[in-house]
């Protein structure tokens, strides 16, 4: 059979070669490929397992501490800094060890608990300086509600190596209390945060 061989490895021209793929031929791949294209990763999601009760009207950092998955290892459920993959990566936090653009993404739920009294949320991801880097509001407050849903999407640039991003939300209630942010179990998660890097 022609391009047969004994070997166990075909190597195709040396280092400054080109190798032109005329139009019109079809390339098959059936085997596996390594060294093309791009990989979504480092990529991450978790969501809060365990309610958590806010100040009113406070920039909080969201506990997010339970992991759907982790790939790279790059995220640090915990409540305190942790050393992944060489890295010293605070509590809360997204740190890939991959510099790329990343679609970063996250939603919080919050409830007054027993009655309308939520006027806004705000919905903020933080980089490694404790600088907003995007941000999102809902406001309700001419008809305050119970139950509140706020989601928040950004691409962002991280350096592979120092660049993180947390997840914090603000809820501010008519009559001061604090209210909680929602947990509800892995197959109806309310409040998540997640990422993946983008194949560019």
């Amino acid at each position: 059979q022609v391009g047969s061989t004994n070997t166990s490895t075909i190597t195709l021209g040396v280092s400054g070669d080109t190798i032109n793929v005329p139009s019109g031929v079809t390339i098959n791949n059936n085997g596996t490929q390594t060294g093309f294209g791009g990989t979504n990763t480092p990529a991450f999601e978790a969501y809060l397992n365990t309610e958590q009760n806010l100040t009113n009207n406070t920039i909080t950092i969201v506990s997010i501490d339970t992991e759907v998955y982790d790939e790279g290892g790059c995220f640090n459920a915990t409540g305190s800094t942790a050393t992944l993959n060489g890295i010293s990566v605070p509590a809360r936090t997204f740190l890939p060890n991959v510099a790329g653009k990343y679609f970063v993404y996250a939603a919080v739920q919050a409830d007054d608990g027993v009655m309308s009294n939520i006027e806004y949320i705000d919905v903020y991801f933080y980089n490694e300086s404790d600088a907003i880097i995007a941000q999102q509001r809902i406001r309700w407050s001419n008809n305050p509600i119970r139950q509140g849903y706020v989601s928040l999407q950004a691409v962002i640039n991280l350096n592979g190596s120092s660049n993180s991003v947390k997840l914090k939300t603000r809820v501010a209630t008519a009559d001061g209390t604090g209210p909680l942010i929602e947990a509800y179990p892995s197959w109806r998660r309310a409040t998540y945060f997640g990422a993946y890097k983008l194949i560019t």
